[in-house]
């Protein structure tokens, strides 16, 4: 039999002790990869070697699982303190831009401020919409994932009672008033975010 055809085999044999080690939960573990140079030096043992996952269990006995978050878990997620998001925006060429974002929520909008002459105050008045992703990235990791238009207002007099709330947010006490005023001022942008799709789990490491 062709050498290439005797490698495929091998590697076919080998990916299939790994799903059996991932996705039917047998534990397994790796051995003798010191030379990776051919599927047939890459050896799997089946023996027990790999350590086993300790469940996870709720306060009943039920396993916790991964699992799509409620309204109300949801917008307790997104204005835990301190939290902050990851705005997606797309430049006039098409190339993506990120940059997180302090923010707060008006019922389900997300309202948060920018400068008009940014990267992403451009990109979301030309484009009029973003995406926003903010996430739990410790264990047992969560994520929220929002897409939806934009409405920007430019009033700075009208909006410094957003900015106040959203600096209450995120920085001490006896500095609010001064981040409230700093981002309360022309060439400010408040955005309002109406989300239109919404992706949110919890318990991601759940098992």
């Amino acid at each position: 039999m062709p050498s290439d055809v005797v490698a495929c085999e091998e590697a076919k044999r080998y990916l299939g002790t790994l799903r059996a080690a991932v996705v039917d939960r047998q534990p397994a573990s790796v051995v003798d990869v010191t030379a990776w140079r051919s599927p047939s030096q890459l050896r799997v043992r089946m023996d027990g070697g790999g350590a086993r996952r300790q469940t996870r269990r709720s306060s009943n006995g039920a396993p916790i699982m991964p699992h799509e978050m409620s309204a109300d878990e949801r917008r307790a997620f997104l204005l835990a303190p301190g939290r902050t998001g990851h705005l997606a925006t797309v430049r006039a060429d098409g190339r993506a831009h990120v940059a997180p974002i302090w923010f707060t929520l008006d019922g389900d909008d997300v309202v948060f401020n920018t400068g008009a002459d940014t990267v992403k105050g451009r990109n979301l008045r030309r484009t009029g919409r973003a995406a926003l992703s903010v996430d739990l990235p410790v264990h047992p990791y969560a994520f929220v994932h929002l897409e939806g238009p934009v409405v920007l207002a430019d009033d700075h007099d009208g909006f410094r009672a957003w900015t106040r709330i959203i600096a209450a947010r995120y920085v001490p006490h006896g500095e609010v008033e001064a981040y409230a005023d700093r981002n309360a001022v022309p060439g400010e942008l408040l955005v309002r975010l109406t989300p239109q799709t919404v992706v949110a789990f919890d318990d991601l490491a759940g098992w």
